[in-house]
């Protein structure tokens, strides 16, 4: 893999205003959103252990809808998708008709989708390289998570063949800024949640190189 690092968000956008940066990325996605194939795969057998088929899942950050759509074929039938990139849910509504994406122009989850079982991140706080913005995004999860509720993070794992800045974030070839983490930093980022459990797999980035990924199983308080 290319040796890429992230310096002042690509030089387009300082961390100090980050809603232009959240501005910037939904603008790259929507101009890859047709192109662009995830490889990130979620342990849903793993999740099966700790939910039932008639659950309430939010796939928050669903792009086209890969994840929802393997949820579907597994038997869970109270499925949402959400994203940031309107053109990434106009592609999953082209290719899964059928399936409930929705667009939202913020990384917040609006009260107005309601209460879900659980909340699933596939490299959603990758791709979001300011730690304040992950942060929200997390607390929002937790308040729209009913008690006891599932969180499953599912997170790209630091890789000696990148070269980061010096919080772990770099631009991707396909001109996105992003994060990848130590599984400390999403223990961190993740402590509203009772953890129940951790671990790390191997992986495949976008660009089919190896690494691993970080799963993280928590429970709301």
């Amino acid at each position: 893999m290319s040796k890429h690092i992230l310096y002042g968000y690509g030089g387009r956008v300082s961390s100090n205003n980050p809603v232009a940066l959240v501005d910037t990325q939904q603008n790259e996605w929507n101009k890859i959103a047709g192109e662009i194939s995830f490889s990130l795969e979620p342990d849903l057998d793993k999740l099966a252990t700790l939910i039932s088929k008639n659950a309430k899942i939010l796939d928050y950050g669903c792009g086209y809808g890969r994840i929802t759509s393997e949820l579907r074929a597994r038997g869970y039938g109270c499925l949402t998708g959400v994203d940031t990139s309107i053109e990434m849910i106009r592609r999953g509504l082209k290719h899964y008709p059928t399936l409930d994406l929705r667009y939202i122009d913020s990384h917040e989850i609006l009260a107005d989708i309601g209460k879900f079982d659980v909340i699933l991140f596939c490299a959603v706080l990758t791709c979001i390289p300011i730690k304040a913005q992950r942060l929200k995004i997390v607390e929002s999860a937790y308040e729209s998570l009913n008690e006891g509720g599932i969180i499953y993070c599912v997170e790209f794992h630091r890789s000696e063949n990148i070269l980061y800045s010096s919080t772990g974030t770099f631009t991707a070839s396909f001109n996105v800024a992003m994060k990848h983490f130590v599984p400390t930093e999403i223990a961190e980022e993740l402590s509203l949640f009772d953890e129940i459990s951790h671990f790390v797999t191997e992986a495949a980035t976008v660009s089919g190189a190896k690494t691993h990924a970080i799963h993280y199983f928590g429970k709301k308080r």
